[in-house]
């Protein structure tokens, strides 16, 4: 049986193929745009479910997968360039910073949702503001056992001091474009 992660890389790499003699034909930004519609929304599609719970394998599996694809969108065939480069010159984020944007609008939405949800309530249950940074919220646990660190608090609380502004006030809109503006491309 193959797992989800299996599946998503055969049929990333089946785009792959096609990406390769369509470079031929389109413009880069043409290719970039195929390549962010069409790779990312497979490859990411329900990634704030099934990424906590990805082994280093299929990560490493996943990353190499994206970067032969931008290095197909350079034409970086002799690997000249490194990873970080690449990202820099393409302006196509790695799997990881594209995850931590995803996971980030996920957590604002739930905490800036008025609706009463089981997990809202936790979440807001579990958070305080600091002195520090007042609008800011920081998670804490305040339960009898420890969470595993694939749960979702752990996530959050790690998420959230990731976020490099106070994003308690801010719209939905406005927190996308801030997240993307200071989230770097390339994360390792």
């Amino acid at each position: 049986m193959l797992t989800h992660v299996d599946k998503t890389i055969k049929k990333c790499n089946g785009l792959g193929y096609m990406l390769r003699y369509l470079s031929i034909s389109l413009t880069r930004p043409q290719h970039k745009r195929i390549v962010e519609s069409h790779l990312y929304s497979t490859l990411f599609y329900g990634s704030q479910v099934w990424s906590g719970c990805v082994t280093s394998r299929d990560l490493r599996r996943l990353n190499t997968l994206l970067f032969k694809i931008i290095r197909l969108h350079c034409r970086d065939f002799s690997r000249i360039l490194s990873n970080a480069e690449l990202c820099l010159s393409t302006g196509l984020r790695s799997f990881n910073s594209i995850k931590l944007l995803r996971d980030t609008t996920l957590l604002h939405g739930l905490c800036t949702n008025t609706s009463n949800t089981p997990l809202t309530l936790r979440l807001i249950e579990q958070s305080i503001s600091s002195s520090r940074f007042p609008k800011k919220l920081t998670f804490y646990d305040n339960s009898i056992r420890r969470p595993g660190r694939q749960s979702f608090i752990n996530r959050a609380k790690h998420i959230a001091e990731l976020i490099p502004f106070d994003w308690a006030d801010l719209s939905r809109q406005s927190f996308i474009k801030t997240i993307k503006t200071t989230t770097p491309i390339y994360i390792a």
